[in-house]
Protein backbone atom coordinates (compact mmCIF):
# COMPACT_ATOMS: atom_id res chain seq x y z
CA UNK A 1 0.00 0.00 0.00
CA UNK A 2 1.20 3.57 -0.44
CA UNK A 3 2.38 5.54 2.35
CA UNK A 4 -0.94 7.62 2.75
CA UNK A 5 -2.73 4.25 3.65
CA UNK A 6 -2.59 3.45 7.28
CA UNK A 7 -5.20 1.02 9.05
CA UNK A 8 -7.81 3.47 11.29
CA UNK A 9 -8.86 0.58 13.48
CA UNK A 10 -8.12 -3.02 13.35
CA UNK A 11 -11.12 -3.87 15.86
CA UNK A 12 -13.61 -1.02 15.02
CA UNK A 13 -16.90 -1.72 16.99
CA UNK A 14 -20.16 -2.47 14.42
CA UNK A 15 -23.28 -2.67 17.18
CA UNK A 16 -25.50 -2.90 14.33
CA UNK A 17 -24.23 -6.39 13.48
CA UNK A 18 -22.22 -6.86 16.94
CA UNK A 19 -18.84 -7.69 15.73
CA UNK A 20 -15.99 -5.78 15.34
CA UNK A 21 -13.77 -5.23 11.82
CA UNK A 22 -10.91 -3.47 10.28
CA UNK A 23 -11.15 -0.09 9.01
CA UNK A 24 -8.78 1.32 6.17
CA UNK A 25 -7.61 5.14 5.94
CA UNK A 26 -6.56 6.33 2.67
CA UNK A 27 -5.68 10.11 2.98
CA UNK A 28 -4.91 12.64 0.33
CA UNK A 29 -1.23 13.45 -0.17
CA UNK A 30 -0.30 16.84 1.32
CA UNK A 31 -3.59 16.20 4.43
CA UNK A 32 -1.27 16.87 7.44
CA UNK A 33 -0.04 20.12 6.19
CA UNK A 34 -3.58 21.70 4.72
CA UNK A 35 -6.22 22.97 5.69
CA UNK A 36 -8.53 21.60 3.30
CA UNK A 37 -11.68 19.12 3.46
CA UNK A 38 -11.96 16.24 1.23
CA UNK A 39 -14.93 14.34 -0.23
CA UNK A 40 -15.03 10.53 1.43
CA UNK A 41 -15.74 7.09 -0.47
CA UNK A 42 -17.11 4.24 1.51
CA UNK A 43 -15.91 1.02 -0.36
CA UNK A 44 -16.33 -2.39 0.49
CA UNK A 45 -13.98 -5.54 0.53
CA UNK A 46 -10.97 -3.55 1.59
CA UNK A 47 -9.14 -6.31 1.88
CA UNK A 48 -8.02 -6.31 -2.40
CA UNK A 49 -8.48 -2.39 -2.71
CA UNK A 50 -4.70 -0.84 -1.67
CA UNK A 51 -2.40 -3.82 -0.75
CA UNK A 52 -1.91 -7.29 -2.91
CA UNK A 53 -0.62 -9.07 0.25
CA UNK A 54 -3.99 -8.66 1.58
CA UNK A 55 -5.68 -9.16 -1.47
CA UNK A 56 -8.24 -12.28 -2.75
CA UNK A 57 -6.94 -12.22 -6.57
CA UNK A 58 -5.22 -8.83 -6.54
CA UNK A 59 -5.88 -5.19 -5.74
CA UNK A 60 -7.64 -2.49 -7.00
CA UNK A 61 -4.78 -0.47 -6.37
CA UNK A 62 -7.13 2.48 -5.27
CA UNK A 63 -4.28 4.29 -3.58
CA UNK A 64 -1.77 4.35 -6.44
CA UNK A 65 -4.78 5.72 -9.14
CA UNK A 66 -5.74 8.66 -6.90
CA UNK A 67 -2.46 9.73 -5.92
CA UNK A 68 -1.27 9.46 -10.06
CA UNK A 69 -4.95 11.69 -10.72
CA UNK A 70 -4.17 14.13 -8.24
CA UNK A 71 -0.96 14.85 -9.99
CA UNK A 72 -3.31 15.83 -12.79
CA UNK A 73 -5.19 17.87 -11.41
CA UNK A 74 -8.18 15.17 -10.06
CA UNK A 75 -9.86 16.00 -6.89
CA UNK A 76 -8.59 14.06 -4.12
CA UNK A 77 -10.60 12.01 -1.50
CA UNK A 78 -10.44 10.41 1.83
CA UNK A 79 -11.36 6.67 0.93
CA UNK A 80 -12.21 4.49 4.09
CA UNK A 81 -12.00 0.91 3.22
CA UNK A 82 -13.78 -1.95 5.15
CA UNK A 83 -12.80 -5.18 5.44
CA UNK A 84 -15.31 -8.06 4.07
CA UNK A 85 -16.32 -10.13 7.22
CA UNK A 86 -14.71 -13.74 5.26
CA UNK A 87 -18.10 -16.14 6.14
CA UNK A 88 -20.03 -13.10 6.67
CA UNK A 89 -19.38 -11.57 3.55
CA UNK A 90 -22.52 -12.69 1.83
CA UNK A 91 -24.91 -11.80 5.08
CA UNK A 92 -23.55 -8.40 5.23
CA UNK A 93 -23.37 -6.60 1.52
CA UNK A 94 -27.01 -8.39 0.71
CA UNK A 95 -30.03 -6.40 1.46
CA UNK A 96 -32.21 -9.42 0.86
CA UNK A 97 -31.99 -13.24 1.64
CA UNK A 98 -31.31 -15.96 -1.56
CA UNK A 99 -33.14 -19.33 -1.10
CA UNK A 100 -29.47 -20.80 -1.60
CA UNK A 101 -27.16 -18.49 0.01
CA UNK A 102 -28.49 -16.79 2.67
CA UNK A 103 -27.98 -13.40 3.15
CA UNK A 104 -29.74 -9.99 4.49
CA UNK A 105 -28.11 -8.13 6.91
CA UNK A 106 -27.43 -5.44 4.32
CA UNK A 107 -29.20 -2.99 5.48
CA UNK A 108 -27.87 -2.93 9.27
CA UNK A 109 -24.40 -3.29 7.18
CA UNK A 110 -25.40 0.45 5.48
CA UNK A 111 -26.67 1.70 8.68
CA UNK A 112 -23.41 0.80 10.64
CA UNK A 113 -21.62 2.84 7.71
CA UNK A 114 -24.21 6.02 8.13
CA UNK A 115 -25.12 6.47 12.05
CA UNK A 116 -21.42 4.75 13.02
CA UNK A 117 -19.04 4.96 10.86
CA UNK A 118 -19.61 8.49 8.71
CA UNK A 119 -20.06 10.30 12.10
CA UNK A 120 -16.81 9.05 13.52
CA UNK A 121 -14.74 9.87 10.22
CA UNK A 122 -16.97 13.71 9.76
CA UNK A 123 -15.54 14.26 13.50
CA UNK A 124 -12.00 13.08 13.27
CA UNK A 125 -11.15 14.11 9.73
CA UNK A 126 -11.61 17.31 7.92
CA UNK A 127 -14.19 15.77 5.59
CA UNK A 128 -16.57 17.58 3.31
CA UNK A 129 -19.68 15.47 4.76
CA UNK A 130 -22.78 16.67 2.93
CA UNK A 131 -24.77 14.46 0.30
CA UNK A 132 -22.86 15.45 -2.72
CA UNK A 133 -19.16 14.79 -1.18
CA UNK A 134 -19.80 11.11 -0.10
CA UNK A 135 -20.17 8.37 -2.18
CA UNK A 136 -19.77 4.85 -1.53
CA UNK A 137 -18.66 2.12 -4.11
CA UNK A 138 -18.00 -1.53 -4.55
CA UNK A 139 -18.02 -4.33 -6.95
CA UNK A 140 -20.13 -7.81 -6.90
CA UNK A 141 -21.99 -8.29 -4.19
CA UNK A 142 -19.91 -5.00 -3.05
CA UNK A 143 -21.99 -3.21 -5.92
CA UNK A 144 -25.32 -4.44 -4.98
CA UNK A 145 -24.69 -2.77 -1.79
CA UNK A 146 -23.72 0.32 -2.91
CA UNK A 147 -26.67 0.81 -4.96
CA UNK A 148 -28.79 -0.20 -1.91
CA UNK A 149 -27.00 2.51 -0.07
CA UNK A 150 -27.56 5.14 -2.30
CA UNK A 151 -31.10 4.53 -3.42
CA UNK A 152 -31.99 3.74 0.43
CA UNK A 153 -30.11 6.75 1.95
CA UNK A 154 -30.35 9.47 -0.61
CA UNK A 155 -29.88 11.85 2.23
CA UNK A 156 -26.26 10.03 2.59
CA UNK A 157 -24.50 9.48 -0.26
CA UNK A 158 -25.03 11.37 -3.41
CA UNK A 159 -22.85 9.04 -5.42
CA UNK A 160 -22.18 5.44 -5.93
CA UNK A 161 -20.06 3.50 -7.95
CA UNK A 162 -21.44 0.06 -8.99
CA UNK A 163 -19.19 -2.31 -10.62
CA UNK A 164 -20.02 -5.74 -11.96
CA UNK A 165 -22.80 -6.20 -9.66
CA UNK A 166 -25.00 -9.00 -8.34
CA UNK A 167 -28.09 -8.05 -9.24
CA UNK A 168 -29.09 -11.82 -9.92
CA UNK A 169 -28.76 -12.09 -6.31
CA UNK A 170 -32.51 -11.15 -5.47
CA UNK A 171 -35.70 -9.86 -7.81
CA UNK A 172 -36.35 -7.51 -4.87
CA UNK A 173 -34.23 -5.29 -6.61
CA UNK A 174 -36.82 -4.24 -9.39
CA UNK A 175 -39.80 -3.27 -6.45
CA UNK A 176 -37.26 -1.83 -4.41
CA UNK A 177 -35.73 0.66 -7.20
CA UNK A 178 -39.59 1.33 -8.46
CA UNK A 179 -40.61 2.56 -5.01
CA UNK A 180 -38.13 5.15 -4.86
CA UNK A 181 -38.32 8.22 -6.50
CA UNK A 182 -35.90 11.07 -7.34
CA UNK A 183 -35.70 12.65 -4.40
CA UNK A 184 -32.08 13.90 -4.92
CA UNK A 185 -29.99 14.51 -8.08
CA UNK A 186 -28.07 11.30 -6.56
CA UNK A 187 -25.37 10.28 -9.43
CA UNK A 188 -25.08 6.45 -10.08
CA UNK A 189 -21.86 4.78 -12.55
CA UNK A 190 -22.64 0.74 -13.26
CA UNK A 191 -20.16 -0.76 -15.10
CA UNK A 192 -20.11 -4.41 -16.25
CA UNK A 193 -18.07 -6.78 -17.89
CA UNK A 194 -19.23 -8.49 -21.11
CA UNK A 195 -17.27 -11.71 -20.56
CA UNK A 196 -18.80 -12.28 -17.08
CA UNK A 197 -22.65 -13.53 -16.44
CA UNK A 198 -25.21 -14.01 -18.99
CA UNK A 199 -27.04 -12.09 -17.25
CA UNK A 200 -24.77 -9.31 -16.09
CA UNK A 201 -25.44 -6.70 -18.76
CA UNK A 202 -29.03 -7.44 -19.31
CA UNK A 203 -29.46 -6.87 -15.06
CA UNK A 204 -28.35 -3.58 -15.03
CA UNK A 205 -30.11 -2.41 -18.39
CA UNK A 206 -33.50 -3.56 -16.04
CA UNK A 207 -32.21 -1.56 -13.45
CA UNK A 208 -31.45 1.84 -15.14
CA UNK A 209 -34.41 2.02 -16.78
CA UNK A 210 -36.35 1.22 -13.37
CA UNK A 211 -34.34 3.91 -12.25
CA UNK A 212 -34.89 6.42 -15.16
CA UNK A 213 -38.92 5.49 -14.78
CA UNK A 214 -39.22 6.67 -11.52
CA UNK A 215 -37.80 10.10 -12.55
CA UNK A 216 -33.92 9.65 -12.09
CA UNK A 217 -32.37 11.91 -15.02
CA UNK A 218 -30.20 10.41 -17.18
CA UNK A 219 -27.62 12.60 -17.05
CA UNK A 220 -26.87 11.49 -13.76
CA UNK A 221 -26.51 7.61 -14.58
CA UNK A 222 -23.03 6.34 -16.90
CA UNK A 223 -23.35 3.03 -17.68
CA UNK A 224 -19.92 1.42 -19.36
CA UNK A 225 -19.75 -1.76 -20.72
CA UNK A 226 -16.27 -3.61 -21.66
CA UNK A 227 -16.24 -6.18 -24.24
CA UNK A 228 -12.92 -7.75 -22.47
CA UNK A 229 -14.27 -7.27 -19.08
CA UNK A 230 -14.17 -10.08 -16.45
CA UNK A 231 -15.40 -10.41 -12.97
CA UNK A 232 -11.73 -9.75 -11.29
CA UNK A 233 -9.97 -7.05 -9.75
CA UNK A 234 -7.58 -6.35 -12.33
CA UNK A 235 -10.81 -5.51 -14.59
CA UNK A 236 -12.03 -2.99 -11.63
CA UNK A 237 -8.71 -1.69 -10.94
CA UNK A 238 -8.70 -0.80 -14.43
CA UNK A 239 -11.60 0.60 -14.63
CA UNK A 240 -11.33 2.72 -11.57
CA UNK A 241 -9.94 5.77 -12.44
CA UNK A 242 -13.33 6.97 -14.80
CA UNK A 243 -15.71 5.98 -12.44
CA UNK A 244 -13.55 7.58 -9.66
CA UNK A 245 -13.28 10.85 -12.25
CA UNK A 246 -17.06 10.78 -13.01
CA UNK A 247 -18.36 10.56 -9.40
CA UNK A 248 -16.26 13.97 -8.98
CA UNK A 249 -17.70 15.39 -11.94
CA UNK A 250 -14.28 15.68 -13.88
CA UNK A 251 -14.45 13.80 -16.90
CA UNK A 252 -12.64 16.16 -18.91
CA UNK A 253 -9.70 14.83 -17.33
CA UNK A 254 -10.19 11.54 -18.85
CA UNK A 255 -7.93 11.28 -21.55
CA UNK A 256 -6.08 8.74 -22.92
CA UNK A 257 -3.29 8.70 -20.99
CA UNK A 258 -5.17 8.05 -17.87
CA UNK A 259 -5.17 4.40 -17.63
CA UNK A 260 -1.73 4.23 -19.14
CA UNK A 261 -0.80 5.96 -16.40
CA UNK A 262 -2.06 3.44 -13.47
CA UNK A 263 -0.18 0.22 -13.29
CA UNK A 264 -1.97 -2.75 -14.30
CA UNK A 265 -0.55 -6.22 -13.41
CA UNK A 266 0.54 -8.22 -16.86
CA UNK A 267 -0.82 -10.88 -15.44
CA UNK A 268 -3.90 -11.82 -12.63
CA UNK A 269 -4.70 -15.12 -11.79
CA UNK A 270 -8.37 -15.75 -10.71
CA UNK A 271 -10.28 -16.82 -8.82
CA UNK A 272 -7.21 -17.34 -6.23
CA UNK A 273 -7.65 -19.71 -4.18
CA UNK A 274 -9.16 -21.85 -7.20
CA UNK A 275 -11.62 -25.17 -6.80
CA UNK A 276 -12.67 -25.75 -10.52
CA UNK A 277 -11.46 -23.60 -13.32
CA UNK A 278 -8.21 -21.25 -13.26
CA UNK A 279 -8.53 -18.00 -14.99
CA UNK A 280 -5.15 -16.30 -16.31
CA UNK A 281 -5.98 -12.79 -17.61
CA UNK A 282 -2.99 -11.31 -19.75
CA UNK A 283 -3.13 -7.58 -20.51
CA UNK A 284 -3.29 -8.74 -24.23
CA UNK A 285 -3.01 -11.65 -26.32
CA UNK A 286 0.34 -13.03 -26.87
CA UNK A 287 1.91 -14.97 -30.22
CA UNK A 288 3.48 -18.21 -29.21
CA UNK A 289 3.06 -18.20 -25.93
CA UNK A 290 4.04 -20.82 -23.54
CA UNK A 291 1.86 -21.82 -20.67
CA UNK A 292 3.34 -24.48 -17.75
CA UNK A 293 2.27 -25.57 -14.40
CA UNK A 294 4.00 -27.40 -11.97
CA UNK A 295 3.34 -28.57 -8.57
CA UNK A 296 5.48 -28.09 -5.82
CA UNK A 297 7.29 -31.26 -5.88
CA UNK A 298 8.13 -30.37 -9.68
CA UNK A 299 5.46 -32.27 -11.68
CA UNK A 300 4.26 -30.93 -14.80
CA UNK A 301 0.53 -30.31 -14.19
CA UNK A 302 -0.11 -28.75 -17.79
CA UNK A 303 1.50 -27.49 -20.79
CA UNK A 304 0.02 -25.09 -23.67
CA UNK A 305 1.35 -22.86 -26.80
CA UNK A 306 0.51 -19.54 -28.00
CA UNK A 307 -2.41 -17.73 -27.06
CA UNK A 308 -5.14 -15.77 -29.37
CA UNK A 309 -7.04 -14.91 -26.73
CA UNK A 310 -6.12 -12.46 -23.34
CA UNK A 311 -7.43 -15.07 -21.08
CA UNK A 312 -6.66 -18.44 -20.35
CA UNK A 313 -8.60 -21.07 -18.69
CA UNK A 314 -6.88 -24.11 -16.66
CA UNK A 315 -9.73 -26.92 -15.27
CA UNK A 316 -7.99 -27.70 -11.80
CA UNK A 317 -10.73 -29.58 -9.97
CA UNK A 318 -9.15 -33.42 -9.96
CA UNK A 319 -5.81 -31.68 -9.30
CA UNK A 320 -4.47 -32.58 -5.66
CA UNK A 321 -4.95 -29.25 -2.74
CA UNK A 322 -2.16 -27.43 -2.98
CA UNK A 323 0.22 -24.41 -3.87
CA UNK A 324 1.43 -24.09 -8.03
CA UNK A 325 3.52 -22.35 -9.65
CA UNK A 326 2.87 -21.04 -13.57
CA UNK A 327 5.43 -20.25 -15.76
CA UNK A 328 4.61 -18.08 -18.51
CA UNK A 329 7.23 -17.44 -21.15
CA UNK A 330 6.82 -15.36 -24.45
CA UNK A 331 10.21 -14.82 -26.47
CA UNK A 332 12.66 -14.11 -23.79
CA UNK A 333 10.49 -13.10 -21.42
CA UNK A 334 9.45 -15.31 -17.93
CA UNK A 335 6.93 -14.60 -15.90
CA UNK A 336 6.15 -16.81 -12.41
CA UNK A 337 2.95 -16.64 -10.27
CA UNK A 338 1.64 -18.68 -8.03
CA UNK A 339 -2.02 -19.90 -6.91
CA UNK A 340 -3.41 -22.27 -4.18
CA UNK A 341 -5.81 -25.24 -5.31
CA UNK A 342 -8.61 -25.75 -2.44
Amino acid sequence: AAENVTILSNEFNMPQLDRNRRIWLFLPKGYQTSTERYPVIYMHDAQNLFDDNTSFSGEWKVDESINELAEMGATQSIIIGIDNGGGLRIDELTPWSHPSYGGGDGDKYVRFITETLKPYVDENFRTKPDRENTGVMGSSLGGLISYYAAVQYPEVFGMAGIFSPSFWFSDDIYPFTEAFDNQYDSRFFFLMGEKESASGVADINAVIAELEATGFESENIKKVLKSDGAHSEWFWAREFAEAYLWMMGEEQLLVTDVKKKVTTEPIVLYPNPVNDILSIQLDHAHANLGVSVYSMSGKLMHSSMDSDDPTIRIKVASWPTGLYVIQMKTGSTLLTKSFYKD
